[in-house]
């Protein structure tokens, strides 16, 4: 799941692309690297 700020980027990503689904846009979506997973995972408040 993706943190509040993420899920609202994606959001207006999907919207401005013309996206209407998470599965449309998703294999255009960068994968998840360990930096940014450790970076994502440190500024969420768990």
């Amino acid at each position: 799941m993706y943190p509040d700020s993420q899920f609202d980027e994606l959001q207006a990503r999907m919207a401005l692309g013309g996206w209407s689904s998470y599965d449309a846009i998703e294999p255009y979506l960068a994968a998840p690297t360990e930096e940014n997973i450790i970076e994502s995972m440190s500024t969420a408040a768990l």
